[in-house]
């Protein structure tokens, strides 16, 4: 649902303006907030180690992107405990993932029904929800292609939390939100490319999707 400006377009824009190397280097780091304890601590424990190197701080960015969309989430957002933007290089990853934890499973399951709302998809937070409903290794047919909602978890085991996605569109990127309740994070992973959403879903059930415990 949102795309950011990364260091790339900015570099583009100051040679468009005929800038030089130096100076645009100096532009994309500009105010730069340094990664917290909070923030590299998420990063060193729960991001996969394929993806972690490509991490740095961003609750105070998090926090303005998410009201922008969801402006009546505030009670909520404002408990994020630390959140991290990630732009991983290996094959097969998104564009963009980030991780979100919450201070309580209340404000993670609010931006959960915010986000299915926003994307009209049926649905309910939290992992007892439909938990027969299959995805993820639970019994039950697993979509592989986009829009769906569903529990996940290990096979036979309790749900870790939900999923939910959206494809790829001319008006936006393919969008994938997905909740793990034990470390009260909340994740999104997003793709320019994917009209039907399977990069999406084959990146949520690969080994560097993530959040670590």
């Amino acid at each position: 649902m949102r795309r950011c400006l990364t260091a790339s377009i900015v570099v583009m824009l100051a040679s468009a303006f005929g800038l030089g190397a130096s100076a645009s280097a100096s532009v994309a780091t500009k105010g730069k907030p340094k990664t917290t304890k909070a923030e590299s601590s998420m990063i060193n424990n729960h991001v996969p180690p394929a993806t972690a190197s490509s991490c740095h701080g961003y609750t105070a960015g998090e926090k303005k992107y998410l009201l922008k969309y969801f402006p009546n989430e505030k009670a909520h957002i404002k408990n994020v405990v630390t959140a991290v933007q990630c732009f991983p290089t290996a094959q097969g990853s998104p564009d963009e993932v980030d991780y979100v934890q919450f201070a309580n499973l209340n404000d993670l399951y609010g931006l959960y029904q915010a986000t299915l709302d926003f994307y009209n998809l049926q649905g309910a937070p939290g992992p007892q929800a439909n938990t027969t409903g299959g995805g993820g290794g639970l019994a039950g047919p697993t979509p592989k292609t986009c829009p769906s909602e569903n529990s996940y978890g290990p096979t036979g085991g309790t749900p870790l939390g939900r999923v939910l996605c959206h494809p790829s569109s001319s008006s936006g990127s393919g969008d994938l939100v997905w909740t793990q309740e034990p470390l009260k994070i909340y994740s999104e992973a997003l793709l320019k490319t994917d009209p039907d959403g399977s990069l999406l879903k084959a990146f949520f059930t690969s080994i560097n999707s993530g959040p670590e415990g």
